[in-house]
């Protein structure tokens, strides 16, 4: 089971983040769209933090959310999600989600979050 699910489309964001998380010792899984990863839950690869890029107008963004949400078995999933823009305190809390870090993300505040989601005890590296 992976620390990490990383979903966005663009391979060179997926590889920044995944490097970066790895440098770090968290497991990553990176998949370039909310279909994959959709079937990477199926197939039970349940990670403890997933973090989604987000299109705020876009419904597949907003329903890969709600299927975490909503799904029993992926209701302990963390959500941090990724954005070209800010969401407000009603849309985050309307979500659902764990936290909003919007692009370019913070890698030093994304690995912090990562670590707490985690359950993370100790000192990061």
């Amino acid at each position: 089971m992976p620390d990490v699910l990383v979903i966005d489309a663009n391979q060179s964001i997926r590889n920044m983040l995944s490097a970066g998380l790895k440098g770090f010792g968290f497991s990553v899984m990176e998949v370039g769209s909310y279909a994959e990863a959709q079937k990477q839950l199926e197939a039970g690869e349940i990670p403890l933090v997933a973090i989604v890029d987000f299109l705020r107008n876009n419904d597949n963004a907003q329903g890969f959310v709600t299927l975490l949400r909503d799904t029993p078995a992926y209701q302990r999933i963390k959500v941090i999600i990724a954005t070209v823009n800010s969401l407000s305190d009603e849309e985050q809390n309307a979500l659902g989600v764990d936290a909003v870090m919007v692009k370019p993300v913070d890698l030093s505040q994304l690995v912090k979050a990562v670590f707490l989601f985690r359950g993370g005890t100790g000192k990061l590296r």
